[in-house]
């Protein structure tokens, strides 16, 4: 093949001008322009609503009151050609700066962000050593610089994690600068819409808007479609701007298959050379190398090019040629016979291993397609290294489970080496299910080298793997292989990182002395060789075990902990300490201190897509939620963590211990995944989750009047935590209740030292005292319970309480209770109007929600009711609850699907 060195043509009106790597002057008045707009080439149909939404947000960054706008629809719906037309309308005038996340098999790590600073003329630099670090250049770059900026990254459906997690980050942080970020997502892009739906839902609603594109109207599409059968062309099209595009271009009267036989149709009315050029151009997702297409078109380049641009196939943009979309590429693509493809894709990458500074992830996408297994897996292992530096482990585990897949000629150690690399990225991005079942694929390979060091960490991680998943007996057994193997050896980071995971192990084995002295030798031979990682890890276990016995001296290492990752600079440590230093703030009840540190600990989480330590954080609020009485915020929150993902184990254990105690205390029968994880649970009684349900056990048994069963398992259980860890306030709940039930523990004197005022005051019969230390603390529920056993005008106080609760199985306790004893007078339940309501709403609140879904604010709801402030919020707040809704809009969704709201 020749090469034919003559330009590429640029056509006239093009909406992207190209541009150079030259570097921008920043004394510079004229606007930069990373990305300009193409032509729309589709006329601007029911799209104003949408145009006027986005110049209402750039008119607010002018005023340095920066957002972010979200533009999703299907495939085709024409997101890009309205970021055209608006972005057309202001260059010159706006900084520009553009870019877009590619379909290739594995997300390229922060794609659209490269795209920019590829442009920029080396004023922005994406550091792969701190995500954050570059992340900050990006805002900076934003926010200074002559006029607004518009940032624009297409196609996140495409994203990898660190790219939604720069989302996460600016969404937070544009309001008060003078730009607006615009992004465009798929909905029909099943894989990807629940990771972009968590993106939202991690988002304030306040800082986002979101711009729905829906399909042309029947009669939108009457203005396009001139004499044909307009109705016949939206049934075939469904109203989709490109496809009905396609199918008007392939001039057939026909019924194509929208896209594949429509793009085929106008394939084949074009001449060799240009069908040639565009089958080859299929072969580059996203931009095309105009180089690397001149070596495979040879003479005829020219003009097979230039017909292809005037046929609208393909568009000129600032960073080279592209197929005008996506979905007519693939179509395109598809065509080929594997074996044309595959030789395509050995041509380009070829090509691209010449180039001075190729992209690792073209190379990546080339060689996979390329019959080239030695050199694509190679590539993996240097793509996952440089995702999992920047926090994107999906990606690396991705990187990695392609290249084990592919790696048929790998030695032993390098095929073990990759599968301990992929077991560590698929936990660390949570997802467990996905590894459970290879924990011990590299141990055959390992145990074969005769090498202590990698068998006994190879070891310790599959250990890791089903502490996750829970299977704790099979982790103490490789932890204790690991160990036994890494301590006739001199001291290692390997051997920091198993006692550390030890003393986890111990400690839900309820060998608490054990558990610590672990602890603290891991610290020690992290501290002696600076293992700085290993020292923050450790540190972290050392904390939780602590709060068994000392919580003031726990949550003293933990929170220290935590400033020691941040100021050394182990973000990736973040999460596992917040999860467990928020925990430890619930089980203390120091609801403010946990509720502060919640952003931080699901900052942490989402900045690294530790799915598990985020569910183990939002469990823990859960638990506090139930503290407070909130049973029905509860229950919504945990539902949709069971839902998510139900084989996070461990982590989902606070959860799970939420889940039941609120259904319980609401009268709502057992949920079917709190009975499938209770059958997983750990051999041993632990202060995690033995605990606690066998707590929640006994109070359901209370109602009933018959608690001997539940309260003599109860007690068993506390009586193996106490041999194993001697006096700890947490077991002050479990004595609470069985004083409660009437099946009180001999408690000794430590013991009762030991436990927090408000149980050990009950305990010793001072009612009164206990219910006040339970409002101090907030707890309603609990402090309910202690006036009950006091006595008529308390008990009336309890009543009123539980009522107000929705505690129904407790308020009919109580209830029979007093008519027993034969008191007068007793109050009714909830008035029937409540008892009547489908979603069991009072009148009052029933009106409330009414108010919410014709759009009324709170002080108009008080205005509108006679309320005061704090009411109308009361009520609100009870309206969110008992729907299981996270907001307001949300309320009057699901009270419209119920049928709930007034026709």
């Amino acid at each position: 093949m020749c090469m034919n060195m003559r330009p590429l043509p640029v056509l006239r009106g093009s909406r992207r001008a190209p541009t150079t790597e030259a570097a921008v002057d920043p004394s510079s008045s004229h606007p930069e322009v990373y990305g300009a707009p193409e032509p729309t080439g589709f006329a601007m149909v029911e799209r104003d609503e949408a145009l006027e939404r986005l110049e209402a947000g750039l008119l607010a960054a002018r005023r340095e009151r920066g957002g972010m706008i979200l533009i999703e629809g299907e495939a085709g719906v024409g997101k890009t050609t309205l970021l055209n037309a608006f972005l057309a309308r202001h260059v010159g005038n706006v900084r520009i700066l553009r870019g877009a996340c590619e379909n290739f098999s594995v997300p390229e790590v922060l794609g659209a962000v490269r795209d920019i600073a590829r442009q920029s003329g080396g004023r922005l630099a994406v550091r792969t050593s701190r995500v954050a670090d570059t992340f900050e250049a990006l805002l900076s770059f934003l926010s200074h610089g002559a006029g607004p900026a518009v940032l624009v990254i297409e196609d996140i459906h495409w994203a990898d994690d660190a790219t939604l997690d720069l989302l996460r980050f600016l969404a937070r942080r544009l309001q008060g600068r003078p730009v607006l970020a615009v992004v465009t997502a798929r909905t029909d892009e099943a894989d990807s819409r629940d990771r972009t739906a968590r993106l939202w839902a991690s988002i304030p609603l306040t800082t986002y808007q979101r711009i729905q594109l829906e399909p042309l109207s029947l009669r939108g599409l009457e203005r396009l479609v001139g004499p044909r059968d307009a109705a016949r062309v939206h049934r075939l099209t469904g109203g989709n701007p490109f496809y009905l595009t396609e199918y008007l271009a392939a001039g057939s009267e026909g019924v194509p298959s929208i896209v594949q036989d429509a793009t085929l149709a106008r394939l084949a009315a074009f001449d060799a050379p240009a069908r040639t050029a565009l089958l080859c151009s299929a072969i580059f997702p996203g931009r095309i190398h105009e180089t690397i297409l001149r070596d495979l078109l040879g003479d005829q380049s020219h003009d097979a090019v230039e017909a292809c641009l005037v046929s609208g196939m393909l568009q000129q943009g600032a960073d080279g040629l592209r197929f005008r979309h996506e979905l007519a590429r693939m179509a395109v693509e598809r065509s080929m016979t594997p074996l044309r493809r595959q030789e395509l894709h050995a041509f380009v990458l070829s090509r691209l291993k010449a180039e001075r500074d190729p992209r690792l992830s073209e190379l990546l996408h080339h060689a996979e397609f390329a019959g080239s297994p030695d050199e694509f897996v190679q590539l993996a292992r240097q793509a996952a290294a440089e995702a999992s530096d920047l926090g994107a482990y999906r990606e690396a585990a991705a990187h990695l489970g392609k290249a084990l897949d592919c790696g048929a000629q790998l030695s032993d150690a390098d095929r073990a080496a990759m599968i301990e690399s992929w077991l560590e990225a698929a936990e660390s991005s949570g997802q467990s299910a996905l590894v459970a079942a290879s924990l011990e694929a590299s141990l055959p390979f390992r145990r074969a080298e005769n090498d202590p060091l990698r068998l006994g960490d190879a070891l310790r991680i599959a250990a890791q793997g089903y502490w996750q998943v829970a299977n704790i007996e099979r982790a103490q057994v490789l932890s204790a292989e690991a160990l036994a193997l890494l301590e006739g050896a001199p001291e290692s980071r390997e051997l920091a990182g198993a006692l550390a995971l030890a003393c986890l192990l111990d400690m839900m084995a309820g060998d608490g002395r054990l558990a610590l002295d672990r602890g603290l030798r891991a610290v020690s031979i992290a501290s002696r060789n600076q293992y700085l990682d290993v020292y923050v890890h450790a540190t972290a276990s050392i904390g939780i075990v602590y709060c068994v016995r000392d919580p003031a001296e726990g949550l003293r290492i933990l929170a220290s902990g935590a400033d020691d990752a941040v100021r050394l600079g182990l973000d990736d440590k973040l999460p596992g300490i917040y999860a467990r230093l928020i925990y430890a703030l619930v089980l203390v009840r120091e609801f403010a201190a946990a509720q502060a540190r919640y952003p931080l600990g699901l900052e942490a989480c989402r900045a690294r897509d530790r799915f598990a330590q985020e569910a183990f954080i939002a469990g823990a609020l859960a638990l506090m939620q139930v503290d407070q009485g909130r049973l029905r915020e509860a229950i919504a929150a945990c539902g949709e963590l069971m839902t998510r993902d139900p084989s996070a184990g461990t982590m989902l254990m606070p959860a799970l211990v939420a889940l039941a105690k609120a259904r319980n205390r609401l009268g709502l029968d057992a949920d079917p995944g709190v009975t499938s994880l209770r059958t997983a649970m750990p051999g041993k009684p632990d202060f995690l989750l033995h605990l606690p349900m066998a707590v929640c056990d006994l109070e359901a048994a209370w109602f009933t009047g018959a608690p001997d069963a539940a309260a003599e398992r109860l007690s068993a259980i506390v009586a193996e935590l106490l041999e194993a860890w001697g006096e700890s306030w947490l077991l002050g709940d479990a004595l609470f209740w069985l004083k409660a039930a009437g099946r009180p523990y001999a408690a000794s004197d430590a013991l009762l030292a030991a436990l927090p005022e408000q149980c050990r005051l009950f305990l010793e019969g001072r009612w009164r005292e206990s219910a006040e230390a339970w409002e101090r603390l907030g707890c309603p529920y609990e402090r309910a319970v202690a006036l009950a056993h006091g006595d008529e005008a308390a008990r009336r106080a309890a009543l009123a309480i539980f009522d107000d609760l929705g505690a129904a199985p407790a308020a009919q306790k109580l209830r029979r209770d007093l008519r027993a004893e034969g008191v007068r007078t007793v109050p009714a339940g909830p008035s029937r109007a409540r008892r009547t309501h489908p979603a069991g709403l009072s009148h009052r609140q029933a009106e409330v929600l009414e108010l919410l879904a014709a759009g009324l604010t709170n002080p108009l709801i008080g205005e509108r009711l006679g309320l005061s402030a704090k009411t109308v919020e009361h009520h609100v707040s009870a309206v969110l609850a008992a729907l299981e809704a996270p907001n307001r809009m949300q309320a009057v969704h699901i009270a419209r699907e119920r049928g709930l709201l007034k026709p």
